[in-house]
């Protein structure tokens, strides 16, 4: 019997890929765009599911009929891809690496017990509540990531898919950089900057448990920058390459809010080859209705365009808790701003305000971003002055590239720096900055032997030490049962206890409630909606069949 239960998450797994794809194709035939690597069509797939979720929750749950619905449409679209049989080989190699980082783990704490999986469980079982985040702040910063995962909960994988896209996305670009570093026939750049991408996400973000909504942002991030670095280097098919670069900025925005400043680099593609793009087509137009579909939910549900900002935030809306939004708005920023380390007696308010924040933010977080990635460093500079000595002339558009690149990279890191500097937040913008300048080193010589066999074999073991470290987990955990066992922990607590909730009925009704998590300070994957804030002064009425939660006044 654990047998069986062992074999099934890879079984599910696999069929989520193909699930993917075929979103993927279909995404191809109906805007003409064309994917040529796997990780494209898997984060690709991934945003036409999230998008038609995203859609279809404005009409209805995201229950097991839509899933199913979005799980046989991919099936079919699979069947109808050219090349089904070689990607089906290649997913055997990605299922394979997703599914060893996948079982026995438990998923990002405590904010997937606060709100990713309440959130998602709301998703299934609600259409768009206005006023959601009256329950939990946080479900305010929910991100895309949640639409994907519950389109995963199905007939076939019930919730134990939710968590499936994102460890496909990472497996598949893990994939895509080994790759691109790897072999030799690639062009230079892409290559160095491959590597580089590979190697952070290898060692700093390698772990299902601490993924959260942030490091696969990042590493879609990364993708975005190869897609960059892919249009300036080569003018060929550039409308193709400009919409994969506008699809993975939505994207990124959806799923972590912060990304909304790499539209200076948009902005940049748009003046500079205005020329050679078309800026007026169906696929921009589609772009541009998700974008404001996500802002239209955002405003439903929370009152705000981008929540918590104040100044995005329509406050006569009934169902805006002005109260939440300020208190979650000043808290975001003073806890990013390292509010928790501070010993004065300043309010979180005064503790913003005037750089107040900044020496303790330098003796404490700065230090653990440093000691973080004290390797990376290591690594980069060891690159930097070994190979120095052998550098050559450049070619015009690599520099351009780097110009680009560096500019950008600091210009985010002052944005980031300003407003939200957590390390989880600006760890891409960090990374970039970094990889761009060993890059500006290594470029010229990455064609000798030497430095693109180093690389190489830093790669391969790498790869080789992450897979030993997940069969470490997976021996270490194979006899520790619990309720999702031998999947991702999303219903038990701390002490793999199954968790128990109690029904909290609406101040104004007598048939409408919420549920209360008991033995648990979070809801993880339960009956929604849900939170763990007890004796909330709310109302809740219905207009035009949505129910909109508001303060008791």
């Amino acid at each position: 019997m654990i047998s069986i239960k062992f074999v099934e998450p890879f079984i599910f797994i696999y069929l989520s890929s193909i699930i993917i794809i075929g979103w993927s194709n279909l995404l191809t035939a109906s805007i003409k765009i064309k994917f040529f690597e796997l990780h494209e069509k898997i984060i690709f797939g991934s945003f036409a599911i999230g998008s038609v979720s995203l859609f279809l929750n404005f009409f209805t749950s995201i229950n097991h009929l839509i899933t199913n619905i979005i799980a046989l449409i991919g099936f079919i679209f699979f069947l109808k891809e050219t090349e089904k049989l070689k990607n089906l080989k290649v997913l055997l190699l990605i299922t394979s690496f997703a599914f060893i980082t996948f079982i026995f783990d438990k998923s990002n704490s405590p904010d997937a017990g606060l709100y990713h999986l309440p959130y998602i469980s709301n998703l299934n079982d609600n259409k768009i509540i206005l006023g959601l985040n009256s329950l939990h702040g946080r479900f305010g910063h929910a991100s895309f990531f949640q639409y994907i995962s519950a389109s995963f909960n199905n007939s076939i994988f019930d919730k134990n898919g939710i968590f499936i896209p994102l460890v496909l996305i990472y497996s598949s670009v893990v994939l895509f950089f080994f790759k691109e570093s790897f072999f030799e026939n690639k062009i230079e750049i892409k290559k160095i900057f491959s590597f580089l991408f590979l190697f952070v996400i290898l060692f700093n973000m390698n772990r299902f448990s601490e993924f959260g909504n942030d490091k696969v942002t990042h590493m879609i991030f990364f993708c975005f920058i190869y897609n960059v670095i892919d249009f300036l280097l080569d003018k060929q098919n550039l409308n193709n390459k400009f919409s994969k670069i506008l699809i993975t900025s939505l994207f990124l925005f959806m799923a972590k809010a912060v990304y909304a400043i790499i539209i200076i680099i948009i902005l940049y593609l748009l003046i500079k080859y205005k020329l050679k793009i078309k800026i007026i087509t169906f696929l921009n137009f589609s772009i541009f209705i998700i974008f404001v579909m996500w802002i239209f939910k955002n405003v439903l549900m929370t009152g705000c365009a981008i929540y918590p900002k104040s100044y995005t935030c329509i406050e006569k809306l009934s169902w805006s808790n002005t109260k939440i939004m300020y208190q979650d708005e000043i808290l975001t920023e003073a806890w990013s701003k390292g509010y928790p380390d501070y010993k004065g007696n300043k309010s979180m308010d005064e503790y913003i305000k005037n750089f107040n924040w900044t020496s303790t933010w330098i003796s404490n977080h700065l230090l653990f971003i440093l000691k973080k990635n004290i390797p990376i460093f290591i690594l980069f500079f060891v690159l930097i002055i070994f190979f120095k000595k052998d550098l050559i002339y450049r070619k015009k558009n690599e520099t351009s590239i780097f110009n680009v690149l560096f500019i950008a990279s600091n210009l985010f890191i002052l944005f980031w720096l300003f407003n939200f500097p957590d390390w989880r937040f600006g760890a891409g913008f960090i990374y970039l900055f970094l990889i761009t300048i060993t890059s500006y080193f290594l470029i010229s010589i990455i064609k000798k032997k030497l430095l693109f066999n180093v690389l190489k074999n830093i790669s391969l073991i790498f790869v080789v030490l992450v897979c030993l470290k997940n069969f470490k987990r997976i021996y270490t955990n194979y006899d520790i049962k619990y309720e999702d066992y031998p999947y991702v922990k999303i219903n038990s607590d701390q002490n793999n206890s199954q968790l128990e909730y109690k029904k909290i009925y609406f101040k104004n009704s007598i048939k409408d409630f919420y549920y209360f998590s008991i033995n648990e300070t979070a809801c993880f994957y339960g009956p929604s909606p849900c939170t763990h804030f007890k004796d909330l002064k709310l109302n809740i009425k219905e207009k035009f069949n949505y129910k909109i939660i508001t303060e008791l006044n």
